[in-house]
């Protein structure tokens, strides 16, 4: 299994940024209880209140790509703004809290005495 992250970026104005999750709900619930989703996380930005970032989490054995889920979301939230769909993976963990580490890259912090 691999986890991945589509990101879904969306400019827009202050007060749809405000109305994007309520309105959503429902959407991203269903989203988040299909098979090799982890989770859908809403985030705003600190800088611009009017910038969000629609983030669901996947693992799966698939390859990392744009999903029908993911275009079906952005294609609606185009209706608020400009949207970015973009896929990620995680290249490297660095953390002092033992997780899990499953690729080559990966460092730990030294022990702490």
């Amino acid at each position: 299994m691999m986890m991945w992250f589509e990101m879904l970026q969306i400019l827009t104005t202050q007060e749809k940024a405000e109305r994007i999750p309520a309105e959503l709900e429902e959407t991203l619930w269903d989203i988040a209880r299909k098979d090799g989703v982890e989770g859908v996380r809403v985030m705003g930005s600190q800088i611009y209140a009017s910038n969000l970032m629609i983030v669901i989490v996947w693992n799966t054995m698939n390859r990392p790509e744009k999903t029908a889920l993911g275009l079906h979301l952005a294609n609606h939230l185009n209706e608020y703004g400009a949207v970015s769909h973009s896929i990620w993976t995680v290249q490297s963990t660095f953390s002092e809290f033992g997780e899990e580490r499953n690729d080559s890259l990966s460092l730990s912090s030294p022990a702490r005495s």
